[in-house]
């Protein structure tokens, strides 16, 4: 059986990353990991799976579970992967402590200087954006909490006169846990806002306003115009946009007719109307493609191969994320690039 992606494949846009000297997270660059495991005829199946956000030390992504947890890879241990509470992401779920294992680890070889800081008035349905952005995430010391962002991107605030055991504490937790220049990865894009998922124990999107561009809020999953009262506005540093510079960059429309299965070399996004923004899909099979979806269960959105301009719910909480729900919804089109 021919192998369903290419480790060593000159053609494709991802290398393995070596363990052996890797001492860092390249912060330009992008990784995802890939999963293997057997399918009922015990032949191999591999799963794709793209990171949500990138420090110097970890990696976090959005994987198929029930809870308000992160997939999470420590850059000294890049064989195994284990859960992360949303908003502690100090802190491993006791119900989900084990470590599990990654078949690969890679990482892009797309042009690292095609990102620019973003500037403009509204966001461009066809390029990436990114963010630097500050979060509450740590309450497990209240004083290190309002000096550092445990996992994740600092605060820029001084530490003079603040006391040895405290400087001691944000070092510490500086060097395991993050950088100052990390970054979150946005899922949804349309022209005037961004979408991303927040390290917070609730269904809720983070929300990034082309006309307020430093700051960001929450929203409700299920209701993403909604903003979420009595919540805290963060600080986002910065926008990063990348557009494209060369065919292989760009994003083109999978023609259906030709598409047997799902390239797992390939990265996808979905558009569900015409001329409208985009979704970005998290993980790839070959036979389906699963992404976010504004709703506030453990549930995700699925396109099978079968039929690419319908979409429907998956329920996170499943081995082998079953389908749920009688409806069927329409994509406009499924994009993909190398």
């Amino acid at each position: 059986m021919m192998n369903q992606f290419a480790t060593n494949n000159q053609n494709s846009s991802w290398i393995n990353v070596d363990d052996s000297n890797t001492h860092r997270f390249d912060l330009n660059s992008e990784y995802r990991v890939i999963l293997k495991q057997e399918d009922e005829f015990q032949e191999d199946e591999y799963t794709a799976i793209y990171m949500n956000a990138c420090t110097k030390y970890e990696l976090y992504f959005n994987d198929a579970i029930e809870g308000h947890f992160f997939g999470c890879i420590n850059i000294n241990d890049l064989s195994h992967y284990q859960y992360r509470v949303k908003g502690h992401r100090d802190q491993r779920p006791q119900s989900k402590a084990d470590k599990y294992p990654i078949y690969k680890l890679q990482r892009s070889t797309h042009n690292k200087s095609a990102w620019k800081e973003w500037g403009g008035k509204y966001f461009n349905v066809k390029h990436d954006y990114r963010a630097v952005i500050d979060e509450e995430d740590s309450k497990s010391d209240l004083k290190l909490s309002k000096l550092t962002v445990s996992g994740f991107v600092r605060s820029e605030q001084s530490l003079e006169n603040k006391g040895f055991n405290i400087i001691v504490g944000v070092i510490g937790q500086y060097y395991h846990n993050c950088g100052s220049t990390s970054y979150i990865n946005m899922e949804q894009v349309v022209k005037r806002e961004l979408y991303f998922t927040p390290s917070i124990d609730h269904h809720y999107y983070g929300c990034v306003s082309s006309d307020k561009p430093n700051k960001w809020h929450y929203r409700f999953q299920g209701n993403c115009v909604k903003k979420v009262n009595d919540t805290p506005k963060f600080k986002c540093h910065k926008i990063m946009h990348r557009v494209p510079i060369n065919e292989d960059e760009k994003y083109h429309t999978v023609n259906v007719d030709e598409t047997t299965q799902f390239n797992i070399d390939y990265q996808y996004r979905i558009r569900l109307i015409r001329n409208g923004g985009y979704i970005v899909v998290e993980r790839v099979t070959k036979d389906a493609l699963y992404f976010g979806v504004s709703i506030s269960k453990f549930w995700a959105g699925c396109v099978k191969i079968d039929n690419l301009h319908s979409w429907h719910y998956v329920d996170k909480s499943t081995n082998h994320l079953s389908r749920i729900g009688k409806g069927n919804y329409t994509v406009y089109s499924v994009e993909c690039r190398k």
